[in-house]
């Protein structure tokens, strides 16, 4: 894919002349397809303030250039974990299942799978995952970690989450790295 507009809101024009109209939740959710599909990171987030006002609200007043990161763009481009699943030296990515939310999915080198739940749609999709789309056998124990939130969820057994289902707004992604466990009492 092509370059990664994070974060730039009224900062920069595009080739035709215009700003850009995504949101935040947009925006994650371009970093989040970069790094699933293995595309190559490139940032046209300008990284420097070079005015005197405020450089998203349109009110550019030129000044002294100084290096210059928002805290979407800092909490975006600099997440390492979401970094290191675009920087893995896997094959890209490949779409596992279309319907009006998408899951994506991408075998890593340690034997995880980065799995990307993408909400095209304007209302909220209620999401779940059977771990057999993962190729996994019938009574895989699996430990996912949410990677935006960079929070844990408990183990489950065939599917993802455990129970239920879990909430992605429009247009937003949920990105996880699942990774097998050894089998627990628990789930015998």
């Amino acid at each position: 894919m092509d370059m990664l507009e994070s974060g730039n809101y009224r900062q920069a024009a595009h080739a035709n002349g215009r700003t850009g109209n995504m949101t935040a939740t947009e925006y994650q959710t371009e970093f989040s397809m970069w790094a699933i599909l293995a595309s190559p990171l490139i940032v046209t987030t300008p990284l420097l303030n070079c005015s005197k006002t405020d450089q998203i609200a349109g009110n550019f007043t030129p000044g002294t250039c100084a290096a210059s990161l928002t805290p979407l763009q800092r909490r975006i481009l600099l997440n390492t974990e979401v970094i290191a699943i675009n920087q893995d030296d896997t094959p890209a990515g490949r779409l596992l299942q279309d319907g009006d939310w998408s899951i994506y999915g991408r075998n890593l080198s340690d034997g995880s799978v980065a799995v990307a739940f993408y909400n095209p749609s304007e209302e909220i999709a209620q999401v779940s995952l059977d771990l057999s789309l993962l190729g996994w056998q019938t009574g895989t124990v699996a430990a996912a970690r949410d990677l935006w939130a960079r929070a844990d969820f408990p183990a489950s057994k065939d599917r993802f989450p455990a129970s239920g289902t879990l909430q992605v707004e429009p247009h937003a992604t949920l990105l996880c790295r699942i990774k097998k466990q050894e089998v627990q009492e628990a789930f015998v």
